[in-house]
This record gives structure tokens, C-alpha cells and sequence, in this order.
């Protein structure tokens, strides 16, 4: 419980490219890091594959990461921001949309 960088290390080889394994290995590692007080090393894990397409079920789970690991590096707030209004405009109908949407609010009221 709690070992953070040995879930980051285990889920590092499924984590690269598009599909949906890597989707959900880069949403977990995102998340043990950013959990672990590395966002900075997180946000680097999540812009680290690009694409020109959203290509897996995760690619909103991904943009919220994203969103949480700016919003943990306190000096880039405004940054977070956009990242949690990107999830709301590209993923309107996804269920997520409404946690960017609050996130958004919470966001800029700080």
C-alpha cells in the first residue's frame, strides 16, 4: 500500500503509445505520481505521447489528469485551467465533462 513508484515502474512498459492499455497504464501512473508529490513528472508522462486524434477511452480520464497535475504545481494554476476547460470542450458528453466543468470554477475562484 502506498509503494507509488513501484506501480509507476510496473505500468512504465504498457504506457506507451495510443490504445486503450496505454490509456489506462499512463491514467494510473499519472495518478500514483501526482498522489507520490511528483505532478511535475506526471504532467511529463502525460504530454509525452501525442496524437492527432483522441484514440482510447481514457483520453478524458488523461485530460483530467493532465488538468490535476498543472493544478498541483501551485504556480501553474492558470494552466490547470485551461487544461480542465480543454476536457469540457473536447469531451462535452462525456461524463467527465461536468467534474472539468466544476473544476474549472473551483479553479479560477482561487
Amino acid at each position: 500500500a502506498g509503494e507509488y513508484d513501484v506501480a509507476v515502474q510496473a505500468l512504465a512498459p504498457l504506457a506507451k503509445g495510443n490504445d486503450d492499455v496505454a490509456g489506462e497504464a499512463r491514467h494510473w501512473a499519472a495518478r500514483a505520481l501526482i498522489k507520490s508529490g511528483k505532478p511535475a513528472e506526471a504532467e511529463q508522462l502525460l504530454t509525452s505521447v501525442k496524437s492527432g486524434k483522441e484514440t482510447n477511452k481514457y483520453s478524458a480520464q488523461l485530460a483530467l489528469d493532465l488538468g490535476d497535475a498543472l493544478y498541483d504545481q501551485p504556480k501553474r494554476r492558470d494552466e490547470a485551467l485551461k487544461a480542465y476547460q480543454s476536457l469540457v470542450d473536447k469531451f462535452p458528453e462525456d461524463k467527465l465533462a461536468a467534474q472539468g466543468r466544476y473544476l474549472c470554477a473551483l479553479t479560477a475562484l482561487e
